[in-house]
């Protein structure tokens, strides 16, 4: 196997492998997935060019017996291409997963894409997923991708995810960004495994796109949007689809004002944690370059407003996930970028946006230990953020051309590790060891 070589040494070597720019060159697909120094693979495409070499959205958990773990992702040939479908892999040690499976969607256009599945066992041990179906046909919104435009689906497992249910749509919630024709399907996405609240509610963060019927449609990354969050009130009863009730809160959504188009918002991907007084905070991504928050209290969720880090200011952040994991010991752990949309010369703040700069200002990862503020008006303290994977703008995927810090990630504690796995470039699937070293470090961090 060849060198890994930097981003410099790749340039100055007159890009090798290709580039996707005079400043982010392509890797050697054959030895890339060792840049971010990951203990585990769980999924490495064959070869570049499939139609499984984008991967993104993760999720991973223990079963409810603890004997293996299951990772579900959304898998495709390439992001936006028309032919996602979730995918399961399992293992029983933690380190040798199993191939991908499909459960649901698409390996060509012509079949209904599936996207965003997420897993939420119950505690009879029944398995449900659920994920976006695309529309089709009269209910599609006009220039609306299928990934971002359609129903809520479920399907179940009474076997840990080993055979199906048939699939099955729950009527989602109609609010003030849809279109008053409730002939066309919603716009929204979801992007992290549910979490259950004091109540023992699934919670999922809820993204809801405006309707282009409302007027003019601002381009990404300045999409007008809210976020909100999917409520599951009766799911322990193991209900057949059909009988899955649901809520959105709050109905309307929760804003977060675009700074460069007045009157609009662009608030996405909420990430909820559970606190220990029965609380819920959660943080969104925006386009202000901070990240935000909101705390569900009284029975509603605040108004949301800029988390406050370590030194007392706003946490910087791009346009990009930024979510909260609860660890085993009660504290939380918060996965970000550490720069407000402005990296190495580029900015993904503007519009229209410069090109690559989303892919340059997603990264690199860090992390931010958090402990519970009882008596702060925002919730949890954080400590300083600590590198924790850098993937040096190298691109990976000649369709996806993806050189982003890694994203839409998950966190595990089981036997008696703490393991971070994560979507390499949305195109590997990989995991890395929360060592007590790294631990040290971060408290160290919260320390001061």
């Amino acid at each position: 196997m060849e060198k890994l070589f930097s981003r410099e040494e790749l340039i100055q070597q007159g890009y090798p492998f290709g580039k996707v720019s005079d400043f982010i060159p392509f890797g050697n697909p054959e030895n890339e997935w060792m840049r971010s120094e990951p203990d585990v693979k769980v999924f490495i495409p064959e070869k570049d060019g499939g139609n499984n070499c984008d991967n993104c959205v993760l999720a991973v958990t223990p079963t409810p017996d603890s004997k293996e773990l299951i990772a579900v992702w959304t898998q495709s040939s390439v992001e936006g291409g028309g032919n996602n479908r979730i995918v399961i892999s399992r293992t029983s040690d933690g380190e040798n997963w199993s191939y991908p499976e499909v459960i649901v969607g698409a390996y060509t256009a012509d079949v209904p894409q599936s996207s965003w599945g997420m897993p939420m066992f119950t505690k009879s041990g029944r398995l449900y997923l659920l994920y976006l179906q695309a529309s089709e046909g009269e209910r599609q919104e006009p220039g609306m991708p299928g990934c971002l435009n359609g129903d809520l689906a479920l399907i179940y497992s009474d076997d840990m995810g080993h055979s199906w249910s048939k699939p099955g749509i729950v009527p989602l919630p109609r609010c003030d960004y849809d279109n008053p024709d409730t002939t066309k399907a919603k716009n929204w996405w979801n992007q992290q495994q549910p979490i259950r609240d004091a109540k023992g509610r699934f919670v999922c963060g809820f993204t809801m796109k405006r309707s282009p019927y409302w007027g003019e449609v601002v381009g990404y990354p300045h999409e007008v949007t809210k976020i909100a969050f999917l409520c599951f009130e009766n799911l322990d009863d193991d209900p057949e689809i059909e009988d899955i009730k649901i809520t959105i809160e709050p109905e309307n959504g929760l804003s977060v004002p675009d700074p460069m188009f007045e009157g609009n918002s662009v608030a996405q991907e909420a990430s909820p944690v559970l606190l220990p007084d029965g609380r819920m905070f959660a943080t969104m991504r925006t386009i202000t370059g901070y990240i935000y928050y909101t705390v569900y209290e009284n029975g509603s969720w605040r108004e949301t407003a800029p988390m406050i880090g370590h030194d007392g200011n706003p946490v910087p952040h791009p346009l990009g996930p930024c979510p909260m994991f609860r660890l085993a010991d009660g504290r939380f752990l918060c996965v970000f970028y550490n720069n407000p949309g402005k990296r190495l010369g580029f900015d993904s703040n503007g519009y229209p946006m410069m090109n690559q700069a989303m892919n340059v200002t997603r990264g690199p990862l860090h992390l931010m230990l958090g402990e519970f503020d009882k008596t702060g008006k925002q919730p949890i303290r954080f400590g300083k953020p600590y590198l924790f994977i850098d993937t040096d703008c190298v691109a990976l995927g000649m369709y996806k051309q993806c050189c982003t810090a890694p994203s839409y990630v998950a966190l595990t504690h089981w036997q008696g590790k703490t393991m971070f796995w994560y979507p390499d470039r949305k195109y590997n699937i990989l995991g890395k060891e929360i060592t007590s070293e790294i631990m040290t470090k971060l408290e160290e961090g919260l320390k001061g």
